[in-house]
């Protein structure tokens, strides 16, 4: 079986009832929402054309969403693709201590008071890579009825944040840096409404230079994240998997990176890989690349077929299928002794890659000596 069967039951996931994911425009005009990773949990929860963020957030599809994981059946969730589900890192729902969550769950509350914490605006997909796992072609809407369109859903995102959004991604759909329009909207955040507001990064990482870097000063000292998506470990692979990018302008834009995240100023840096036939053996490889670049984690997850691709063609990438000719190769891999580093995180993968190594920390020893009592006072109480 290519993923983790994990009982449900008593977990708890704050996604739907923190987060909100803003699509890009439909030919049909419509700007669709979701309360998690469309792939993850595929159902809609609204139309940004239609109604305003407050509106989509309490939603008859977001309530919907939101009792499937108090009920605990999940059932709109794709278990397979969750690398939350896949990690079994979600928490028992009895241990969760966030105030608002454990109101939530206390209470059963599905319409929500406060809104969204996180906002992912993908809406924009202008990107200056075209990688076949994402794109048949290059994407630019860098134009002025695109910008315009853009410009509206901006707008309400800027008005949001001044409420209780506590970060906002940038962005899941194409480069932030290549698009006009989220260069833009990163200048015009307003910290000074918002002093908690923090910022995550999502790039191929070609056009995050120095001068880029000077360009937003606006964002200094407020991001959390910054998630590079590489995809490879080597120059030939990277070209092959990352139609546009330029290897050396990369690993020289790392090194800078790397810079930043040493001075602080990068709290969190993460490096992506879509595992696919094509760099499936260069996993451990890449976790190396992730230690030399001071990266804190390295994150797999399985290639999917977002529409790019025939079924014939994906079956042939999809490398994780028993099925596969190089299956029996890519189990060998994901046993390497590389990715048994704690850097790694095998995502929806790891049923493959298993659990890293962790170091001992005192502290961590405790929290998780103090969690197991506090299972065992209440399953005592409840006799």
């Amino acid at each position: 079986m290519y993923y983790r069967e994990v009982n449900l039951k008593n977990k708890f996931c704050a996604k739907p009832f923190t987060y909100l994911e803003i699509g890009y425009p439909k030919s049909d005009g419509k700007v669709l929402c979701h309360a998690c990773c469309p792939n993850q949990l595929p159902k809609e929860v609204g139309d940004l054309s239609r109604d305003s963020i407050n509106e989509i957030w309490n939603s008859k599809a977001y309530q919907d969403i939101r009792s499937s994981i108090l009920d605990g059946s999940f059932k709109y969730c794709d278990e397979s693709q969750c690398p939350e589900i896949q990690t079994n890192s979600l928490p028992d729902r009895d241990i969760v201590t966030d105030k608002r969550l454990r109101k939530i769950i206390n209470e059963g509350l599905v319409e929500l008071e406060l809104g969204p914490e996180v906002l992912n605006l993908s809406y924009d997909q202008t990107c200056n890579l075209a990688c076949p796992s994402c794109r048949v072609d290059f994407i630019s809407s860098n134009d002025q009825s695109s910008q315009d369109v853009f410009t509206k859903i901006g707008y309400e995102v800027l008005n949001t944040t001044a409420d209780n959004v506590k970060r906002v991604l940038f962005c899941s759909s194409g480069d932030p840096f290549s698009s006009q329009h989220f260069k833009s909207l990163l200048q015009e955040l307003d910290f000074k409404k918002n002093p908690e507001l923090r910022i995550q990064i999502v790039t191929n990482g070609v056009l995050f230079t120095e001068k880029m870097w000077d360009e937003l000063q606006n964002i200094h000292g407020r991001i959390d994240l910054v998630c590079i998506s590489i995809d490879a470990a080597k120059k030939d692979t990277y070209e092959i998997v990352r139609k546009g990018g330029d290897w050396h302008k990369l690993l020289k834009n790392l090194e800078f990176i790397k810079s930043l995240r040493k001075k602080g100023l990068i709290p969190f840096l993460k490096f992506d890989f879509v595992v696919q036939d094509y760099n499936f053996k260069e996993m451990p490889a890449f976790a190396l690349l992730g230690k030399k670049f001071g990266a804190d984690k390295v994150f797999f997850q399985r290639i999917i077929n977002w529409g790019t691709y025939s079924e014939e063609v994906f079956l042939e990438r999809a490398v994780y299928r028993e099925a596969h000719p190089s299956y029996e190769k890519f189990v060998k891999v994901c046993k390497s002794n590389e990715l048994k580093d704690e850097i790694v995180d095998g995502g929806n993968l790891s049923s493959f890659i298993g659990e890293p190594i962790r170091k001992f920390r005192l502290t961590k020893a405790i929290e998780h000596s103090i969690l197991k009592r506090l299972r065992r006072l209440k399953r005592i109480l409840l006799r």
